[in-house]
């Protein structure tokens, strides 16, 4: 029957409806609202075709050494917020390549940025992961973190109070009179 009539798409979770073309100059989709309006005149046959693409998933999770450690982290790029161990963050991308890099806080180094795709990977000098995401892929990638240590030498002398000034040299690189610390973290 000759007239206007429209057809809408309920796109599902992890989906992006991406286009809406139709075969007829008076017909027309809009991607926004997932609406095809159709005109059709007598003895007219209108398709309207909705094109959909499969979405997929990031993940940025944290791990520390030493384990547990409560500890936040912050990540900046398409996965951003803060994690502590043990924590991730997941978002919904389109395909595409994606970042997420740490901020370190003082006191520990980036010790490795392992991903679970093949083409995604970790730079531990930038502190970034880079995924590269396929239609209906999940992308895991984990920071791992090391807390540095703390290495002290102290000098004691027999007797007490010493002036007498003594030199260190390797790790601890220094002078040391009585009472006095080397520290290094």
């Amino acid at each position: 029957v000759p007239g206007n009539y429209s057809s809408t798409e309920t796109v599902p979770a992890n989906w992006k409806l991406t286009g809406i073309s139709c075969n007829d100059g008076n017909s027309s989709g809009d991607v926004g609202t997932a609406t095809a309006n159709f005109v059709l005149d007598p003895g007219e046959t209108v398709a309207c075709v909705f094109t959909n693409t499969q979405g997929g998933s990031i993940t940025v999770e944290k791990q520390t050494l030493p384990n547990g450690s409560p500890q936040a982290f912050a990540f900046a790029g398409d996965v951003a917020g803060s994690l502590a161990d043990g924590n991730s963050i997941t978002i919904l991308v389109d395909p595409g390549t994606y970042t997420s890099t740490e901020t370190l806080p003082a006191g520990w180094d980036l010790t490795s940025i392992v991903c679970d795709d093949l083409n995604s990977t970790g730079d531990i000098g930038t502190a970034t992961a880079t995924f590269n995401v396929e239609a209906d892929e999940a992308v895991r990638c984990v920071f791992t973190n090391t807390e540095r240590g703390t290495m002290v030498v102290e000098k004691q002398t027999n007797p007490q109070g010493s002036p007498e000034s003594f030199a260190f040299t390797g790790d601890a690189l220094g002078s040391l009179s009585d009472g006095e610390q080397i520290v290094v973290d």
